[in-house]
């Protein structure tokens, strides 16, 4: 067989669902998609859930705000660093919300310890 240095050579096709050496999976590049996938998920559980009580709508208000509160949050986030997230912004992305809804809870029962007892 003779090889000829002037010609490039041809890669070897590889299996189907893996990579060429040296180039990422999908799976493995820096990105929020799973992150951002999870926390929709979780989400919607508990907005789901939030809208089935029967409270007349008064916790499915605080979990909205809560909602809400961590998308503004979470677009910063995503939109400083959009590339290459660290680790800990990931952790924020994917479950930031349950930390929104202790903020928004705990910002509640101060507001009406406030108005309940006063300054």
């Amino acid at each position: 067989m003779d090889v000829n240095p002037y010609q490039s050579p041809t890669p070897s096709p590889t299996p189907h669902g893996s990579s060429p050496p040296g180039h990422p999976r999908p799976s493995d590049r820096g990105g929020y998609g799973q992150a951002i996938v999870l926390a929709l998920i979780q989400q919607g559980v508990v907005l789901g859930f939030a809208a089935l009580l029967l409270d007349g709508g008064y916790f499915l208000r605080r979990c909205t705000v809560a909602a809400l509160m961590f998308w503004v949050c979470a677009l910063a986030i995503i939109l400083l660093r959009p590339k290459t997230p660290s680790a800990f912004r990931l952790l924020v992305v994917k479950y930031g919300f349950w930390f929104a809804l202790v903020l928004v809870g705990m910002s509640e029962l101060l507001v009406r310890s406030w108005a309940w007892n006063g300054l």
